[in-house]
């Protein structure tokens, strides 16, 4: 088998049974209201998995579908270009801050069966490999290999800095991946967004420079995200009596 060829089953090795009613929509300007649906699937590069994932477990280091895998359940996607340094992410007011309470608060209510995502950027590395495995049908102009070279080596670099970060910070349900998909776009002059929906309907989607996610604006985030997982949590116990 070719290397090309590998790289191409690895890279959708998992992504059949992806959701077929979803399609990924054409990356918007601004940011969702509530109440609207979310633009569907996406394919990112798993890097870490809590231990209490959803079933059925994707597998690290392969590509998934967060939307697929939350289905109907409440989800949560974090959309960053890049993790924390190690000085911000010891502060409670930043994205290290709200990603350890929001695992608490998903920890709280595991009837709710809700399911969280954290996904940053890759250097490129996945524009560059679909680039080079277009080329190979014929329908891409070939990537630069120095430019493929850097990719990979950041992508590499941003794996290890994520384990690091899943182990320093003990997520139980938060899983970690690389790739931000382009139907969910981090608006200009932002440097993260979080989405909140239940049954694909929107709940909130807000957008932040790194010095605006400040403890009263993650407070807020988080007991919105605990308030509705204890409305959804009462909902699905109701209906298994």
């Amino acid at each position: 088998m070719s290397n090309r060829l590998l790289k191409l089953v690895v890279l959708f090795t998992g992504s059949a049974l992806a959701c077929p009613l979803l399609r990924a929509q054409d990356a918007g300007a601004g940011l969702l209201k509530q109440g609207d649906k979310i633009p569907g699937a996406f394919q990112t590069l798993s890097v870490t998995l809590p231990p209490t994932t959803l079933k059925p477990i994707p597998q690290s280091g392969r590509y998934h579908c967060p939307v697929c895998e939350f289905g109907l359940n409440p989800g949560v996607l974090v959309f960053a270009k890049q993790p924390d340094s190690p000085e911000d992410a010891a502060k409670t007011a930043s994205l290290t801050g709200l990603l350890k309470k929001l695992d608490a608060v998903l920890g709280k209510h595991p009837d709710a069966l809700a399911g969280a995502s954290a996904i940053f950027g890759d250097g490129g590395y996945l524009k560059q490999l679909l680039a080079e495995l277009d080329d190979a049908t014929g329908v891409s102009v070939p990537v630069k290999d120095v430019d493929f070279t850097k990719a990979i080596e950041f992508k590499e670099k941003a794996e290890t800095r994520l384990k690091e970060l899943a182990k320093a910070a003990e997520f139980k349900h938060i899983g970690l991946s690389l790739g931000l998909p382009e139907s969910y776009p981090i608006p200009a002059n932002n440097d993260v967004r979080i989405l909140f929906y239940y049954k694909h309907e929107v709940i909130f989607d807000e957008a932040f420079a790194r010095d605006k996610l400040t403890d009263p604006a993650v407070d807020k985030i988080v007991k919105t995200i605990d308030d509705k997982l204890a409305e959804v949590e009462k909902e699905y116990q109701e209906k298994r009596q």
